[in-house]
């Protein structure tokens, strides 16, 4: 067979494409697709990765696929099993990527595959060490799943890339240099959000946006730095799925915790519905309005001790004095307009 070389930076791994019987070929226990899926090691077994990958939708699509076909059309990335490899001992390959394709195949269903021949891409890894190995299979599925297709769910994608950078030592910058497209601070706040979530004991895919909310959005994290109790309230929240969808923790937690009343119902005894009540509350002094929220942090900003001798000290300065005294202008323009219709509007209040 004519051997081919697989180039990852600075990696060049030879390998060859032959043809396998799918019974000789296994899933890989390693994939963030199925790590991501088992709780404990020892319950990713061959059988319980096969029948957890043949309830997904698009292995079920893949099964279509190739019946129609009569083939697997992309071949899998395969590496040999090592005499001393007593995980995958009775194969001949382990599918590295590809376990989406192989499972499809090896469904059972009343009427078989045309085929249960499957094209494998096998690489030549003899020559790395356990170390290389491993670095080097995860640079590939990064390499074709993150940056390559994108099919991975955003879980499986921060498993990857927590365990690459945890267990294996690997650099948010080389990481982010690995993958394309993705800064390194990305990286450290995937990581983080990912520590949330097997703190929390979570391990539920469709909650991973509620973690990253929490690491990556400024008034979130401000609000948790603020309020160390916050944390113990959210997480079991989170896990009990009392928050309506993750741009709700983003957009109205901070709101809730701006306002004091709202905060003080939030960060109070439990409830039915803590985050309802709470809303409610902020929405009610108009803590949810954009423009409220504004107007009360200039109120803020022009009642501080400093704010007027700082001004001052702008009007002083022959290089600030224009734009300060134009900034001032337009502040007193608009008051003059408005403060008359809210005298009315509050006289108007008072006599109902």
């Amino acid at each position: 067979m004519a051997r081919e070389r697989y180039r990852i930076g600075n990696w060049k791994i030879p390998y060859r494409l032959e043809t396998a019987d799918m019974s000789r070929v296994a899933f890989y226990a390693e994939n963030p697709r199925i790590y991501s899926r088992f709780a404990a090691s020892e319950e990713r077994t061959q059988k319980n990765i096969g029948e957890k990958l043949q309830k997904m939708e698009h292995v079920k699509s893949l099964r279509a696929l190739i019946d129609r076909d009569g083939q697997v059309n992309e071949p899998l990335w395969c590496m040999e099993v090592g005499k001393e490899d007593e995980l995958y001992g009775s194969y001949d390959y382990v599918a590295l990527e590809g376990n989406s394709r192989l499972a499809a195949l090896k469904m059972e269903k009343s009427t078989p595959p045309v085929t249960s021949e499957v094209p494998c891409n096998v690489l030549d890894l003899s020559r790395l060490s356990k170390a290389e190995r491993e670095s080097f299979i995860f640079s590939l599925l990064g390499r074709i799943h993150i940056t390559g297709r994108a099919d991975w769910q955003t879980y499986e994608n921060a498993a990857y890339i927590y365990r690459r950078f945890k267990n294996q030592g690997v650099p948010a910058t080389e990481l982010a240099k690995d993958l394309a497209g993705i800064s390194p601070r990305k990286v450290r706040n995937t990581v983080k959000a990912y520590e949330l979530m097997l703190k929390n004991e979570d391990s539920r895919p469709g909650n991973w946006s509620y973690y990253e909310v929490l690491v990556s959005s400024n008034k979130v994290r401000k609000a948790r730095e603020e309020y160390s109790e916050l944390d113990d309230i959210v997480l079991p929240m989170i896990k009990r799925g009392e928050f309506p969808k993750a741009q709700s923790l983003r957009d109205e937690l901070p709101v809730i915790m701006s306002d004091k009343r709202a905060r003080k119902r939030f960060l109070g005894e439990d409830a039915e519905d803590r985050f309802g009540e709470a809303l409610e509350l902020a929405e009610a002094t108009g803590g949810s309005n954009y423009t409220l929220r504004k107007l009360k942090q200039f109120h803020r900003f022009v009642a501080e001790e400093n704010t007027e001798r700082e001004i001052e000290s702008l009007l002083n300065n022959d290089g600030t004095t224009k734009v300060t005294a134009f900034a001032l202008d337009k502040i007193y323009d608009m008051v003059a307009r408005l403060s008359p219709k809210a005298q009315r509007r509050r006289s108007s209040s008072r006599s109902r």
